[in-house]
């Protein structure tokens, strides 16, 4: 909407940025302009030309217009004393209608628009007013405190993408290089084979030519011989008949036939990749747990394909919301909210740990009692040989002998979360609970003062078999 102007207005307006006149100088063509106006304008146009007309200045500095400057100043003293006055009544404005919330004269407030309103004097309301205006502005500053923090943070996050991109790449370049290097021990290893399978029975068939070669020649021989004797006279035929006969015979032998001695093709090529995938298999680690490096405490150091947790010295991480801060802990990377699930934790010599499921909702900042009631099912041992159920209150559990190993067994649709040691099966604890959201596998060790010699907790490998299907 066009805001309406009167002539004096228009009269005391520059033409350049339309607002009421600012420090007026005036040009020698005799057009008058604020100054800055005239210096942004002079410093873009590159040379001194007026706004206006576009006639060039060859003077220095334009001098201040004094008598328009005074103008300017006698408008504005009007405008705020008419400002101050009630444009219906043409009395002072000193009610603050806080219905409407515009000040009023006394003549307004008796009028049949304000009569019924709740008012108060201007200097009370402008004192009220203020401060709700201070509340807000507080209020806005904290937000940009707020807002401030948050993108230090985000900041803080987008290099910190950047390294664990980094790490991350250059650890599966390590998992496919010990990969592609048993592919290649593999490769070497069965061509090594299949060369020394080759050398043998060629080897082989060398004898076996040169024997024959051999016989050849005998035989060749021995025809040669039976030629000549067959070109005898009768009487001297028949007196070596007898031993020729023999000789003969004994010469003449059937070529062996040889069996096996093409190179097994089976051996070497049948099922090949099925054959070598087990192979690697063997060498290869799995866990049903892996652990969440994004959930883990800053002086928690994960190993071992993200399956070892240990305390270290504290790492450069973000402040993540899924990162737990208020305890040494860490979650699994899957949850689960239905199904039967179990791994094995290996405690080994460690005092200090808790180990179960926690609900995804727990609180990851601030302090809480590791129970049920706040969202953890979870046993734990923080003395040599004591372990205890983390309830409310806590109880003790009664162990034959301190574990080494435990297993812990979720049942999601009938809510047991079982712990077993899993050197003689023994069901150390269990809860009964009525799951509601996603559950998470928790872990967590003690602090070390040496770091160094801090003792891990590792989830125990899987032994896995390589079956056909119809087997």
């Amino acid at each position: 909407m066009l805001s309406t102007r009167t002539s004096e207005e228009e009269e005391i307006s520059c033409p350049q940025c339309t607002n009421i006149y600012s420090f007026p100088v005036l040009l020698e063509c005799g057009h008058n302009i604020c100054k800055l106006c005239l210096q942004n304008f002079w410093e873009w146009k590159k040379s001194k030309e007026c706004p206006v007309c576009g006639c060039e200045s060859f003077c220095g500095t334009p001098p201040i217009n004094q008598d328009l400057t005074i103008a300017v100043e006698q408008f504005q003293k009007r405008k705020a004393m008419a400002q101050e006055i009630c444009q219906i009544h043409n009395e002072k404005l000193k009610i603050f209608c806080n219905s409407d919330e515009v000040p009023i004269c006394l003549v307004c407030q008796l009028s049949k628009d304000h009569r019924m309103h709740k008012c108060s004097p201007v200097e009370e309301a402008a004192q009220q007013k203020k401060a709700e205006m201070t509340a807000i502005l507080e209020s806005l500053r904290k937000k940009v405190r707020t807002m401030s923090k948050t993108k230090h943070q985000w900041e803080e996050t987008k290099a910190y993408l950047e390294t664990q991109g980094e790490q991350i790449e250059l650890a599966v370049k390590e998992e496919f290089l010990q990969l592609h290097q048993f592919l290649k021990e593999e490769e070497e290893r069965r061509l090594r084979d299949l060369r020394e399978e080759k050398g043998k029975k060629i080897q082989v068939m060398y004898s076996k030519i040169e024997d024959i070669e051999e016989d050849i020649k005998t035989l060749n021989s021995t025809i040669s011989k039976l030629d000549i004797v067959l070109r005898a006279k009768d009487l001297p035929f028949l007196k070596e008949y007898k031993e020729t006969k023999q000789r003969v015979r004994r010469n003449i032998q059937e070529p062996e036939s040889i069996r096996g001695i093409l190179i097994d093709s089976a051996k070497h090529l049948g099922i090949l990749k099925f054959a070598v995938c087990k192979k690697m298999l063997s060498t290869v680690k799995y866990s049903s747990v892996i652990l969440d490096p994004n959930t883990a405490h800053y002086n928690l150091k994960l190993s071992e394909e993200l399956t070892r947790l240990q305390y270290s010295n504290k790492q450069n991480l973000p402040d993540n919301p899924e990162r737990c801060t208020s305890r040494m802990c860490v979650l699994g990377a899957s949850g689960f909210t239905s199904g039967k699930h179990s791994w094995t934790i290996e405690v080994g010599q460690s005092k200090d740990w808790y180990i179960g499921v926690a609900r995804e909702s727990i609180k990851r900042k601030s302090t809480t009692f590791m129970s049920p009631e706040e969202g953890y099912w979870v046993i734990g041992q923080c003395s040599k040989d004591s372990i205890w159920v983390q309830t409310s209150p806590r109880s003790r559990v009664s162990v034959k002998q301190v574990p080494k190993k435990i297993t812990v067994q979720v049942d999601y649709e009938k809510g047991k979360v079982a712990f077993v040691n899993a050197a003689d099966s023994a069901v150390m604890h269990k809860f009964k609970e009525k799951f509601s959201e996603k559950i998470y596998p928790y872990f967590s060790v003690g602090l070390c003062e040496e770091w160094k010699n801090s003792i891990p907790l590792t989830i125990c490998p899987v032994s896995m078999k390589v079956v056909p299907e119809n087997a």
